[in-house]
Formats: C-alpha cells, structure tokens, sequence
C-alpha cells in the first residue's frame, strides 16, 4: 500500500526545497464532452503516478490552507487507500481543502462579520471551524424523524428539499457530500437557488459519475415509502452513526442541466489539481466539485 500513516513520534522528513510545486491545474467544465477532451489530452490527471506524486509531496512539505496557513508536514498524513477522504492536513480531507479554497475566492469571503453561509453539516470539525471564523455560518442537520431531531436539539434542523430559510438570504451554500443522500434532487437543486441571494454560490462535492452523462439513481422515496432500485448503499453520518445516510443517486453530468432549470445562472463542475493545496482524489489528480452561480 503506498499510502502511509506517519507515527507521531517519527522524525519529519525534512522539506524538498529544491524545487517549486508544479503548477495547478483548475479548469470549469460544462459538458461531458468537454470533460473527455480535456482527459484525452491530459492523461496524466488520471495518472496513478500523479496522484501518489501529489499525496507524497504533501507528507513531505505541507499543505497550503488559505484559511490557516501553511500546514506542516508533522500534521498532513495520508492514512487510508482513498485520498480525497483519508488525506488530511490540519484534519481537512482533500475534497474539504478544495471546498474551502473555492469558497473564499467568493467577493465577501473576506468581510468575515458579514457573509451569510449555510453549510450542510453543524457537528463536523469542518462545520465548527467554519463558524468559529465566520459569525454567520449556520451549519444544518437532517433529521428524519421527531426523536431523531427531538436528538439533534440545539442543532439547527433543515430539510433541504423543502427548507426553512426565506428566499434569498444567503450568499454562499456549502454542501459536502450531501446530495447523493437527498431524495429529491431537482427539488434541494431549487431550493438552494431560492435561498441564494442573486451573484450567490453554491460549493458542493458528492460522490460523482465523472464519466456518465446521466446520474444513477438507486432508491427513490414514494407515497408506499422507499423502494431500492439497486442494493442499498450507506454512507456514514456524523450526526447519526449507527444509522447512517442511504444513497439516492449518485450525480451525473446531467447536474448542471438540472442545476440551470432549478434557476442557477451558471453551473459547472470544477476540477481542481494542486501540489501546493494537496487536490486529489483516488482516481484523478484532483477534485471534483459542482460550482454553480445564482
């Protein structure tokens, strides 16, 4: 296995100071089409070798979060076969860094004490620094029964296909790993539109099928309840661990159609690799995320 989990008490290997990082690479795709192109001319982004290249760079010399700082290598460990979850630096996984940086290249990520967030997830590590930084990050959990939220109180409780919030009120929706849970995704699609202030984006990363057009569904919820179109598929819930969160349907390409009829101006998904920021992912030197604009 070449991924490593450094002990704690090893000595740091020192940092290569030889040379730069190579440069990232961050391009906006907005078909499919486009997408196989840019993979038929860059085959080195699903490169194996690229991908252990970037993870092993970052052991070695640290991570850049623009929101901390360097992070050195003592605190950066790669500590399972799957990088965009298990490479970590400062606790963040790659997919979480790629959220991050997208999100504070937003016009008012900067004034701190006045952009509006709402986030997807209240009890993760991501979900409290995020709040301790920004005084108007409100972080949400699904609950999906009266004991389950009756559970989660104080903890703000939002279904994101029919929420709460009035329209327009926030600036940026962060959503990490959440749409592939939701039961209906036309409607959470339309609902983050409806809460988005107009220039307002949304982040989000979800497990993706980045070489299929259509999205795969694998359970969809009626009148009767749940019907399984596929064996039922768990993924864990930090706000409900014995239960976890049933997968619905894994996206497609056809999520930024969907995107742009919910009322999103533009929609595309970013691809993002970067030595200096850790970008990658188990199959791709990089990260994959939905970027779309009220």
């Amino acid at each position: 296995m070449w991924l490593r989990r450094r002990q704690a008490n090893a000595p740091a290997e020192a940092p290569d100071t030889s040379a730069a990082p190579p440069p990232d690479h961050r391009e906006w795709f907005r078909s499919i089409g486009a997408w196989q192109s840019f993979l038929a001319q860059r085959p080195d982004m699903a490169d194996p070798a690229a991908i252990r290249g970037i993870v092993e760079y970052g052991c070695r010399n640290g991570v850049l979060i623009r929101l901390l700082g360097h992070v050195p290598a003592l605190d950066v460990v790669c500590a399972g076969e799957d990088p965009r979850e298990s490479f970590l630096a400062a606790g963040f996984s790659a997919r979480q860094r790629a959220m991050l940086e997208t999100f504070i290249e937003h016009p008012l990520a900067g004034d701190r004490h006045r952009v509006t967030i709402w986030g997807h997830e209240a009890v993760t590590p991501f979900a409290l620094f995020l709040h301790g930084l920004f005084p108007k990050y409100v972080g949400t959990e699904y609950a999906d029964s009266d004991a389950a939220r009756a559970a989660l109180f104080p903890i703000p409780f939002q279904d994101i296909t029919r929420c709460t919030w009035p329209d327009a009120c926030f600036d940026i929706v962060l959503s990490g790993d959440v749409l592939e849970h939701v039961s209906d995704l036309d409607a959470a699609l339309a609902e983050w539109a409806r809460v988005l202030r107009p220039g307002g984006r949304i982040v989000a990363t979800s497990p993706f099928r980045e070489y299929n057009a259509k999205t795969e569904v694998k359970a969809v919820l009626g009148p009767e309840g749940i019907t399984h179109l596929a064996a039922p598929d768990y993924h864990g819930n930090p706000a409900d661990p014995e239960a976890g969160s049933l997968v619905f349907q894994v996206p497609g390409w056809d999520i930024i159609e969907r995107c742009r009829r919910a009322g999103f101006a533009d929609a595309a998904v970013q691809f993002w690799s970067s030595y200096e920021y850790g970008l990658v992912s188990v199959e791709l030197a990089g990260v994959l995320l939905l970027d779309a604009r009220r």
